[in-house]
Formats: C-alpha cells, structure tokens, sequence
C-alpha cells in the first residue's frame, strides 16, 4: 500500500505542468489548463490515484505566484485539502 501521492504543479499562464509519482515511483507527466476546471481535474484524478493506493495521502505543491490564485482559492474551498 502506497502512503504518499506527490503532485507538483508547475503555473503557467496557460496551463499547469503537473509532476506526479507514487510514494518514489516513477515520476508522471501531466499538462493540463490552468482554470478552475483544470484544477478540479487535477483533484479528481489525485483522488481516484489515492484511492487506488489503498487510501495513499495525496501531497499538491505549487508556486505562490501571480498564476497561484486558482489552486489557492479552490483548496480553501475544498475541506480537505491542507494549506502550508
């Protein structure tokens, strides 16, 4: 059973360039639009990866930049999600 899922997401103005890997598995790359849509899809295949983990904790990191405010503003709307 895994017990982490890193994603790392790299803002652009555009899009996000997503990085992820399971627990120090193979690192996946993923570019999806940077929009509240955009976003959402990244949570909901963070959760469906997390689930088929065996209920592996799910770590998002991203830039505090001017491109920031989508992921920002839908973490403080997701209860879930934890705000370093």
């Amino acid at each position: 059973m895994a017990e982490h899922i890193q994603v790392g997401c790299d803002l652009h103005d555009q899009n996000m360039v997503l990085r992820i890997a399971v627990d120090k598995g193979p690192v996946e790359k993923r570019v999806l639009l940077n929009t509240r849509s955009g976003y959402k899809a990244m949570l909901t295949d963070s959760r469906y990866r997390s689930v088929e983990a065996g209920g592996a904790e799910v770590i998002v990191v991203y830039e505090a930049g001017p491109h920031g405010f989508v992921p920002s503003a839908q973490s403080h709307a997701t209860p879930a999600c934890e705000r370093v």
